[in-house]
């Protein structure tokens, strides 16, 4: 009986010279930014340079607007000590929508600040809206938990989320870097930089 198992388990060994089975592939899923957002971006918002933004339209049609991964924000090991929406004299976050068809809010332009953003190194940063459309809704998590700028600025570290007329959502991105754009840009500015402080 020993014999009969022994040949069994010999029968499960792999003959010398099979071949190696192939590496295992596993597949990277998109996340959900990627999957339903289309990210345009902004450099050098305001004139500031560094502080970079993206603009990134849902397929829902609204826009989410935050900071770049090349803003300057993220330069250095600076903690956030506030977020604050009462700018321009306007209080953000008394913004009120109405209605399915989220009616009001407040109108914004390009060149409106979004809120102020206060550094403990002293940095002060006024991120703009960079579209013109209405306000829909701020991050108010910002408020209590300024380090998801920093943790998770794509996600739940975004600033506002705009509305903006469906037939001028074209125009408004169409000066407005691709991801594609963004990443050669922001890469080449990096190696210029390199060479010139060397």
């Amino acid at each position: 009986m020993a014999d009969q198992d022994d040949t069994v388990e010999d029968g499960l060994d792999f003959a010398p010279d099979s071949p190696p089975l192939p590496p295992i592939q596993f597949t990277r899923f998109p996340s959900v930014v990627d999957r339903y957002y289309q990210h345009h971006f902004q450099l050098d918002v305001g004139g500031n340079v560094g502080e970079d933004q993206y603009i990134n339209l849902h397929s829902n049609k609204l826009i989410v607007v935050g900071l770049a991964p090349s803003h300057v924000l993220f330069s250095g090991n600076a903690e956030i000590t506030s977020v604050n929406f009462n700018v321009d004299n306007q209080d953000r976050m008394s913004n009120a929508v109405r209605g399915k068809r989220k009616k009001g809010g407040f109108y914004l332009e390009p060149h409106s600040t979004l809120c102020e953003i206060t550094c403990s190194d002293g940095r002060v940063f006024r991120p703009k809206s960079v579209v013109r459309g209405h306000l829909l809704e701020v991050n108010e998590r910002l408020i209590t938990n300024p380090r998801l700028l920093l943790e998770r600025p794509k996600a739940e570290g975004y600033l506002v989320i705009l509305k903006l007329r469906h037939e001028n959502i074209p125009a408004a991105l169409e000066p407005l870097l691709t991801t594609e754009q963004y990443q050669e840009k922001r890469m080449l500015d990096q190696s210029l930089s390199a060479m010139e402080s060397t």
